[in-house]
């Protein structure tokens, strides 16, 4: 009777929420998309008020560089925030709407921005920065003069630059290793923030629908690194989004998955993904919601991918904080569970909401190791006069949400009923052959013995170094069902099978730091059995308290 009934109430939930589900995002479909409420929180104020600067983290650390401050003026700025506070830095030269990058090598580089105040011309200049000893270099120029030009790292370490802004656009690349600009070529379409795809180790694709002068292109075909022009029957209809820039992979290393945001004619916003060479929208349960709370939402900016949550999140505001300087800013996030997609089922979405917000502000979000999302710095107002200090972060690392359910229309319930109830009285009558199996999970010592049999398998074979180790392997290997390993390890440990095997990688990462505290982190977080370091940060601190490095420096001082 046990396994009855929560089998009975996970079919009703998803009957209930088939009657709002979809293929595609429809602009005339009824918005019954949940809704989640969630407090943002304030963070300590920059230094200096920017817009314009770039936000990432390098060595752990939130980081904002470059931009310009109060009256438009470029700042030859950067600061970077520990414990608690912001330390400035400072540059080399001015780098304002520049394009900025972390290398795999742990540097930053900056390049390009405006010339002058109130953000005319373009620069050649770049710098790299050294998160390790917050130190900046100008080493070099590129060889085309750029702002608002966007940049990726291909597996060979090849930097892709393009994108301009009232100026000739054209395709460069930067090699990290001589530290030297190399231009390719020029381009018939000059494009603004254009979005950059690896579609292969050494290859990329670039696109956008932002022209170099700020109007719509409307166009449906692409650049390739290497070869020509190529036609995307999606953009045809469907057009990316103008602040979208850059794109984070939801997929493993190699499978080249990616998720953006697109448009079409009545404005209606949805999901488009790139993988194995095609582009096609993201099949939803519902259609992305484009108003709530009496809001016109406006969606702005990239998506951010959490690999670790498999969640993809795209961040908008309500549409009339433009309008009036007294207006307060309410963000919307909205929630794309992308792993059922990636198994050709509609992704099931969720809209979050903060509280109004007076001076907050609108500028770029960045996903922190933990999985919130930050804004640092940007425009209040929307003016370029007027950026901000304020630092906002939205906790979804650590959130326990308590959904606003949509409503459901009573004319679907009578016959989603009557199916639970059928459905309820046939397995009571019938039963499931899995009710066959011993009731091993019941018995306190034979749960004694089989946690003693999995904590064998899994130290002594090191299971937990597989970083797509799944209860299912440990349960086929001991010829049981999950369950009784699931209840197993729970009534013996207190822990889920992911709490479980995390305590094994996370004491397996202290014993690498132990050896070698030098060692890079994302060495240890793959050595260690994370599948990111993304996942690696986040646990980490999640069962210490404490970062990495906070680790590390904690133990030398005993």
């Amino acid at each position: 009777m046990k396994r009855i009934i929560p089998q009975t109430i996970c079919l009703l939930s998803m009957l209930l929420t088939l009657q709002t589900a979809g293929t595609k995002p429809r602009s005339d479909s009824v918005n019954a998309c949940p809704m989640v409420k969630i407090e943002a929180k304030q963070m300590p104020d920059l230094n200096i008020a920017r817009a314009g600067h770039v936000l990432f983290y390098a060595n752990d650390e939130l980081t904002v560089a470059g931009g310009h401050t109060d009256g438009f003026v470029p700042s030859p700025t950067a600061e970077y925030l520990k414990e608690g506070e912001w330390h400035p830095l400072q540059m080399v030269y001015n780098h304002d709407n520049a394009l900025a990058i972390v290398l795999r090598n742990g540097e930053v580089l900056l390049a390009g921005g405006s010339s002058e105040p109130i953000g005319i011309g373009q620069t050649f200049l770049s710098e790299l920065y050294d998160p390790k000893s917050h130190t900046f270099d100008g080493f070099n120029s590129m060889q085309h003069k750029r702002t608002l030009a966007s940049a990726l790292e291909l597996d060979s370490g090849q930097v892709v630059i393009a994108g301009n802004w009232y100026h000739q656009d054209g395709i460069e690349v930067f090699d990290s290793r001589l530290r030297r600009f190399h231009y390719l070529r020029n381009v018939n379409t000059s494009r603004a923030t254009p979005i950059i795809l690896q579609t292969a180790p050494d290859d990329a694709l670039i696109f956008g629908n932002n022209s170099y002068r700020g109007d719509t292109l409307h166009t449906a075909y692409a650049y390739q690194l290497k070869g020509d022009s190529i036609h995307i029957p999606l953009f045809d209809t469907w057009h990316p989004l103008h602040t979208c820039r850059n794109v984070s992979a939801i997929g493993k290393q190699g499978d080249y998955t990616y998720l953006f945001p697109v448009y079409n004619q009545e404005g209606q916003v949805a999901i488009a993904t790139y993988q194995k060479g095609d582009f096609s929208l993201l099949s939803t349960f519902v259609p992305i919601p484009m108003k709530a709370l009496n809001h016109v939402i406006e969606y702005n900016f990239n998506i951010l991918v959490d690999q670790q949550s498999q969640r993809a999140y795209l961040l908008g505001c309500n549409q009339d904080f433009h309008k009036s300087p007294n207006n307060p800013i309410q963000y919307y996030i909205l929630a794309i569970d992308y792993a059922q997609a990636l198994k050709g089922k509609p992704a099931p979405l969720t809209l979050y909401y903060t509280q109004p917000i007076t001076g907050a502000i609108d500028a770029p979000p960045l996903l922190t190791p933990e999985g919130d999302i930050v804004m640092a710095g940007g425009f209040l107002n929307g003016s370029n006069f007027t950026p901000s200090k304020s630092v906002w972060l939205i906790p979804f690392g650590t959130y326990e949400e308590k959904a606003e359910t949509a409503k459901i229309p009573w004319a679907w319930l009578i016959p989603l009923v009557l199916l639970f109830v059928g459905w309820f009285f046939f397995l009571f009558i019938f039963r499931e052959k899995e009710s066959k199996q011993p009731a091993a999970n019941q018995d306190s010592g034979c749960n004694t013995l089989l946690i003693k049999r999995i904590r064998e398998l899994v130290e002594n074979k090191k299971l937990f170094l597989n970083s797509e180790l799944k209860i299912t392997d440990i349960a086929d290997t001991l010829g049981i069902h999950r369950n009784i390993v699931s209840d197993a390890i729970n009534s013996q440990t207190g822990f889920s099978f992911n709490q479980y095997i995390s305590n094994y990688r996370v004491e397996h990462a202290k014993s690498l730091l132990r050896q070698d505290p030098n060692k890079k982190l994302s060495s240890i977080s793959a050595e260690s059995g994370f599948a990111n370091e993304q996942s690696f940060f986040r646990t980490f601190k999640a069962i210490t308290g404490k970062t990495p490095k906070e680790w590390i420096l904690s133990i030398n001082t005993k």
